[in-house]
C-alpha cells in the first residue's frame, strides 16, 4: 500500500514538472503570464500557458490566444 501511493506521488508530480517545464519553455514574459490579471503568477498559470498561443494584433500588440478555439485571452500592447 505504501507503494502504490508513493507511486501515486510520483505520478503527480512528475505530471506537475512536465506541463510547468512545458510553460516555462513558451518564453513568454513572466507578467504576461498573469492570464487572470490578480499580480501574482501562479503555478496554475504557467501550466495553462501550454494551452495558448501568440501572435500580434492589428493594433501592434502582443495577443495571447487559445490554441483550442483561437479567442483572445490577453492582449498587452507597451507603451
Amino acid at each position: 500500500m505504501k507503494k502504490m501511493v508513493f507511486a501515486l506521488f510520483l505520478l503527480t508530480a512528475f505530471y506537475f514538472i512536465v506541463f510547468i517545464g512545458l510553460g516555462l519553455s513558451k518564453d513568454y514574459k513572466w507578467s504576461d503570464m498573469d492570464w487572470d490579471n490578480s499580480g501574482m503568477v501562479s503555478v496554475f498559470e504557467v501550466m495553462d500557458a501550454v494551452d495558448i498561443g501568440l501572435r500580434k494584433s492589428a493594433k501592434g500588440c502582443r495577443e495571447y490566444y487559445s490554441l483550442k478555439d483561437g479567442l483572445p485571452v490577453k492582449e498587452v500592447c507597451s507603451e
